[in-house]
């Protein structure tokens, strides 16, 4: 679950599947399925991925000093990491 307490987690999700999503994009131009509408599909997906890309990373750029869910260490977080290392 998403908590909208901490910006920096917000931003930081958002610049990851920006990322993800212009690459991912990026890489499915190379060879695209033979019908025309594809190439219009990935081109908008990369755009749209540039887009989250350039907002997310400079609000996570200004909250970066702000407060993350990952710096709340639980009994259930650590048992997690110890297990899966």
């Amino acid at each position: 679950m998403l908590e909208v307490g901490y910006p920096r987690d917000l931003a930081m999700i958002g610049a990851i599947f920006g990322m993800a999503t212009f690459v991912w994009s990026g890489w499915a131009q190379e060879r695209p399925p033979k019908h025309g509408a594809w190439r219009v599909t990935l081109a908008l997906l990369g755009l749209a991925g540039l887009a989250l890309i350039s907002l997310s990373v400079p609000m996570a750029v200004r909250h970066w000093d702000t407060a993350t869910a990952l710096g709340r260490v639980r009994r259930t977080d650590r048992i997690h990491r110890g297990v899966l290392g």
